[in-house]
């Protein structure tokens, strides 16, 4: 006869809860951790996009009125609907620096609005100006837009965007204004 000893049933149970309870932290950890990096890669992508939307309105404020011999105002602010509408002739384009928005040529004349739109901000281009737009979001879904503001005091466009992004530790509200002189708005 052997005498060779095996584990017993509590042994086993005792090892496997140990096992269980190991392994538990482990991804309890793991878990913890990548929620802190995945909101701080949300808050770095939040403040850089921030950027973003100060550059854009910028370049689209600055073009505004260019060659702008239409009908109304080359920009419009509706405080009440939150829209504000640029029109210009894209001097970028080749062809287009000498044209005027009365020449109708089409892939010169541009209609940009920007509005408000379930807590989001909203470009919407026409590049033509014959009412066929694109319009997409101009931040990452996880920014709120709280609120956007503009004053008109031609040629000077003052603007305001106030948005809430998420952070570490909760969500943090921040305000981007800016005021940009308008040249080709007189």
């Amino acid at each position: 006869m052997s005498n060779k000893r095996a584990f017993s049933l509590v042994e086993l149970l005792i090892s496997l809860f140990i096992s269980v309870l190991l392994l538990s932290s482990i991804a309890y950890i793991f878990n913890k951790f990548y929620s802190k990096l995945y909101a701080s890669f949300l808050f770095q992508r939040s403040e850089s996009s921030l950027l973003y939307i100060s550059e854009i309105l910028d370049h689209d404020i600055l073009k505004a009125g260019y060659h702008y011999d239409g009908p109304g105002e080359p920009v419009m602010w509706d405080s009440s609907a939150k829209e504000l509408s640029i029109k210009f002739v894209d001097y970028e384009k080749s062809g287009c620096e000498d044209k005027k928005w009365s020449d109708n040529e089409p892939s010169c004349n541009y209609e940009i609005d920007y509005y408000l739109s379930n807590n989001q901000l909203i470009r919407s281009v026409d590049k033509d100006a014959n009412g066929t737009t694109q319009s997409s979001t101009i931040l990452p879904p996880e920014i709120t837009v709280l609120d956007f503001n503009v004053n008109l005091n031609k040629p000077i466009i003052a603007y305001n965007v106030k948005v809430r992004i998420p952070s570490i530790l909760g969500t943090k509200d921040i305000e981007i204004s800016n005021v940009v002189l308008c040249h080709n708005w007189q």
